[in-house]
């Protein structure tokens, strides 16, 4: 603990402190710049995730059109082969 007392007494005992006066519009003004060079990445990346959105909603219709309804469906109410049937029921 002692050894961080030195230190921390050592950074306030600098003197002189830089000038940060114009910081802050500094810093706003390289964000801004920053904000407006990543634009057309990001519509880039808006525009491929719709259209890979509207890809797979076509290609889950498309699926869903060509499926083709029978008696021994997983989910039908009563299968012939339903294993309760088979075994005596």
């Amino acid at each position: 603990m002692k050894d961080l007392g030195h230190r921390l007494g050592a950074l306030g005992d600098l003197g002189r402190h830089p000038d940060l006066s114009g910081l802050e519009e500094a810093v706003w003004a390289d964000v801004d710049a920053r904000a407006v060079r990543q634009m057309p990445t990001r519509f880039a990346v808006v525009l491929c995730v719709l259209t890979a959105l509207i890809a797979s909603g076509v290609g889950a219709a498309a699926a869903a059109a060509n499926v083709q309804r029978t008696a021994l469906s997983v989910f039908a109410i009563h299968p012939d082969n339903a294993p309760s049937t088979l075994l005596g029921g």
